[in-house]
């Protein structure tokens, strides 16, 4: 079950205005969606590789995230993830 913090939308927004700090952040809290993802496409590289791409996935998700959506970050993120581990 994804728990949000309660202070995850002002670290998304900080992230997309440059904060790596905020950027970190994200990024280890949702090492465990981006764990789970890379693990389907074990058979194909080495997890290490797919764990680094997913993460590339996810930073983009992180600052092409828009609340407009009415979604949460990790909802979004899937398929970012998904894809960049593809390709």
């Amino acid at each position: 079950m994804f728990v949000r913090s309660p202070d995850t939308p002002s670290l998304i927004l900080s992230a997309q205005q440059g904060d790596r700090e905020a950027l970190d952040i994200l990024v280890k809290e949702n090492m465990g969606l981006v764990k789970s993802i890379a693990f389907r496409f074990r058979d194909r590289a080495e997890t290490d590789d797919l764990i680094q791409l997913g993460v590339i996935g996810l930073i983009k998700a992180i600052r092409g995230f828009s609340f407009e959506h009415e979604t949460v970050l990790s909802t979004y993120a899937v398929p970012l993830i998904t894809g960049e581990i593809k390709r």
